[in-house]
This record gives C-alpha cells, structure tokens and sequence, in this order.
C-alpha cells in the first residue's frame, strides 16, 4: 500500500480502523485459479430454485441451531466503526426483521432514516434481487442520510474453498447449511447503490487475515468496505 491514500481511501478511513489496508485493487489471482472457477458447473436450475424458495427456512434454522454462540463477540463493530458508534443514542435506534427484498415488509415510514448499515447482508441475497433490496432501503432513507456497506469480495478465502458442487453461479455459493453466500465486484456495488439514488463517498476493497494459531496458518480474506450518501 502507498503512503499516500486517495481521496475515497482518505473518507474511507474516517469510518474504518487500520486492523487490515484499503486498497482500490482486489486479491490478485493465478491464471490458473481463475480457470478452476470458471469451469465450474454451476447447480441446476431446480437446485437454484429450491434454494431461493428455502433462504429464510435456512437462515433461521441456523439461527435456531446456533443462536447467537456462532459468531464471536469481538467487538468489531465498535473497533471498525469509530466514528459512528462513539456518537450512538440507542434510544432513537429503530431495529425489525424483515425481507429487505420485499417492500412492503419494511414498517418505517419514507425519508425517514438518517443512518443505516449494511454488515455482511446482499451476500446473503440472491444476486438477482441485490437492486430490489438496496432500492428498499434508499427508500426509507432520509436526502443526505448515510449507509454504511461490509460485505465479502471476489476472491476471499471462503469463496475459494468452496467444491464445485456448491456453485449456483459465478460467484454465488451454497455453505453446507445451505445458506448463501455472493462475493461482490467493487465495480458492482458502485452500480447498485448509483442506481438505488445514493452518492459514493467512498468504495473500496479492504483486506486483511485470519490466523488459525494451532494450525499455524493465515489466510487472506478480502472484503468491500463502502460509505455511499442519500441523494
């Protein structure tokens, strides 16, 4: 990484820590890997169907399964989110499970929320109904309110370990409790929130490892970090 960070990079940072580096280039990828992936065959579209229909059964079994002892208290938000969460007033926070792909289950009013996160969500949404869900969400956004985007990028470890029979296409995945998992283009994501009416502030690939010390092993992991503003 170079000293000097761009003007994105830059606005990254006043919302994102330095536990991993911004960078506008993604995870370099052998020739070779790059084949592996594309010959992949994809699920049938019967297996594409049936996935799509059984997302929320899936999703809540894991939750069933696992409540909340999967994923680890590590204070990330906190450490990742500086500037955000040492100005927050839990008491005006509005919180409800819904379909953020289907419209008419969001129960907040239009124009009406100033910030919102976005934290390892359209991965788990079928790439086809990605626009449909951040176009809900810019719906109830306030004109200058601001949404703050993680999510996983092409080629982070995970996506790289999945077999071939868990491709429902490029890119999209089926974890073995079969639930899903999409990996973004940085140029993608632009796309989706330009077209959702937002303003990029900034979009970048953030990158960093995870380290197995009883294996004594660390792998990279990438993912897109973004801060897009309500026109």
């Amino acid at each position: 990484m170079t000293e000097q960070l761009s003007d994105q990079a830059a606005a990254a940072s006043s919302f994102f820590s330095k536990r991993g580096y911004v960078t506008e280039a993604g995870i370099e990828v052998s020739n070779q890997e790059l084949e592996r992936l594309s010959n992949q065959p994809c699920l049938n579209q019967a297996w594409n169907d049936k996935l799509e229909r059984e997302a929320q059964k899936n999703w809540d079994k894991f939750y069933n399964r696992n409540n909340d002892k999967f994923f680890k208290d590590r204070h990330w938000a906190k450490e990742e989110l500086e500037e955000v969460c040492s100005h927050i007033d839990f008491t005006v926070i509005k919180t409800a499970v819904v379909d953020l792909t289907v419209s008419e289950q969001i129960p907040f009013e239009l124009n009406s929320i100033d910030f919102a996160t976005l934290i390892f969500v359209v991965s788990a949404i079928h790439p086809e109904k990605h626009f449909q869900a951040i176009k809900n969400l810019s719906s109830i956004i306030k004109s200058g309110g601001t949404v703050v985007f993680r999510d996983y990028a092409a080629y982070d470890h995970a996506m790289m370990r999945f077999k071939p029979e868990n491709k429902i296409q490029d890119r999209f995945y089926k974890r073995a409790d079969w639930t899903l998992a999409y990996y973004f283009h940085r140029g993608e994501v632009i796309k989706l929130f330009e077209e959702a009416g937002f303003a990029i502030k900034s979009c970048l690939y953030y990158h960093t490892y995870t380290e197995n010390r009883q294996m004594q092993m660390k792998v990279d992991r990438a993912f897109i970090q973004g801060v897009f503003i309500k026109k």
